[in-house]
């Protein structure tokens, strides 16, 4: 697996320079990648550095953009900066912490090249909030490798300055805004229009898949303020109407899978937290009783769970919104030395690609539980399999053959190409409001 991120930008008369990292993590040991390409552009050099990332040297990178517009290219996918470690390929991104920067320097090339001058008030306050972190960039990058966590007192309901994150009981963050606009939803009446075409939809792909004797399964997975209103800062009425209309028409169905319900008695009845404090993903215990109701559907008992946690202090993608740094959370995972951890799958293909959608991930099983393949179409829930909490990991390990396809609709080409014996499509709460289109 290749970690790694371009994490500095700066412009340097016309041009922008760029440097960042990558080191590829094995079973035994990290390691530099192999090298560094810039898709979509073979005239741009890069160069290696001797950057250590974690005790290994040489795993940093610095190239230079002649302008700009190559930077907005590589920002919004029309190039990836890649690095390589053998046939495995990772786009790298952009550290969150440089994104601003990285949105200044394509703005301000935009208004001068549009207007001919860069006198636009937004354009200036841009500079100012600039120039104060120019003036603190040693205590930023000094702040940056400090390891020890503080604890303060912070209200209930406070919100992240962007207002897309707010903070509930216990430290649990919550997503409130975004692309989504999730808190939206939970104001809005039933939709039947809308309950119709969806529960419409799921039932035409489990036509689909019933006459290719295929087994399938539809996955929704409910937003955390849905699951434990408890910790929302205020109350709410979970989960959105459009999520329950669906699941009210369906839960009975043997195709799908009732992750509300799953999830909710997880914490009811088990007293377990199924997700993150300063992330929207699941915890381990909201993935492993994901992983169960699955294994049930396909007649699996094997006990394959984890017997030993251990704590391990781990950000988040909520975590990180809230200021220059991150908000950490002392998460209970799994051990390494068990058994299933222990038992890689050979990841045979990967075609990653910028933005997450239409990202293609393969694995084969050295030791499956069963000898059979499946077909996932979903998001981050799968994401790319590299632990424990993302339900790729396991699915990888539990099937001969697993293919994840970053992708809201079933696409027939990845089901006439592979002829699984099981298609599970995913989606989340927060998405419903777009209907895929097959």
């Amino acid at each position: 697996m290749i970690n790694g991120a371009i994490d500095f930008a700066a412009k340097m008369d016309s041009r922008v320079v760029l440097s960042g990292w990558a080191r590829h993590v094995g079973p035994d040991r990290g390691r530099p990648v192999d090298a560094f390409t810039l898709g979509g552009r073979n005239d741009i050099t890069i160069t290696v550095s001797e950057r250590d990332i974690s005790g290994t040297p040489g795993c940093g990178f610095k190239v230079v953009l002649p302008s700009p517009e190559e930077l907005a290219a590589l920002r919004w996918g029309a190039l990836s900066l890649c690095a390589q470690a053998g046939a495995e390929i990772h786009v790298l991104a952009f550290w969150d912490r440089i994104e601003e920067t990285v949105l200044e320097i394509i703005t301000a090339h935009l208004v001068q090249r549009l207007h001919g001058n860069e006198n636009e008030q937004a354009l200036r306050d841009a500079r100012h909030a600039k120039q104060a972190r120019d003036e603190i960039r040693w205590f930023l990058e000094k702040v940056a490798a400090v390891t020890a966590h503080e604890s303060v007192l912070v209200q209930r309901g406070a919100t992240s300055q962007n207002v897309e994150v707010t903070l509930g009981r216990d430290g649990f963050l919550f997503l409130l805004g975004g692309s989504n606009g999730v808190m939206q939803q939970y104001g809005r009446p039933e939709d039947a229009l809308a309950v119709g075409r969806w529960v419409s939809l799921i039932r035409a792909r489990q036509d689909y898949c019933a006459a290719r004797r295929i087994l399938f399964q539809q996955m929704i997975v409910p937003e955390k303020q849905s699951i434990i209103p408890e910790f929302f800062p205020i109350p709410l009425e979970a989960p959105t109407k459009l999520f329950s209309g669906i699941t009210r028409e369906l839960h009975a169905e043997s195709f799908y899978i009732d992750c509300g319900k799953i999830l909710r008695d997880l914490f009811i009845v088990g007293g377990l937290h199924p997700f993150r404090k300063v992330d929207s993903h699941l915890s381990y215990f909201g993935v492993e009783a994901l992983v169960r109701h699955l294994m049930s559907v396909v007649g699996l008992q094997d006990d394959i769970f984890a017997k030993n946690l251990h704590e391990e202090q781990r950000g988040g993608d909520l975590g990180s919104k809230f200021f220059h740094g991150n908000m950490v959370e002392r998460l209970l995972v799994p051990a390494d030395d068990w058994k299933l951890s222990r038992e890689a799958p050979e990841l045979v293909h990967e075609a990653p690609q910028d933005g997450h959608m239409g990202t293609v991930m393969e694995w084969r099983a050295h030791r499956p539980l069963l000898r059979d393949t499946v077909l996932i179409f979903g998001n981050s829930m799968f994401e790319r399999g590299g632990n424990s909490l993302a339900l790729s990991w396991w699915l990888s390990r539990i099937f001969a053959r697993a293919r994840f396809v970053w992708s809201a609709d079933l696409q027939e080409e990845h089901v006439e190409e592979l002829q699984p014996g099981v298609i599970i499509c995913q989606t989340v709460e927060r998405f419903l409001p777009s209907l895929p289109t097959r």
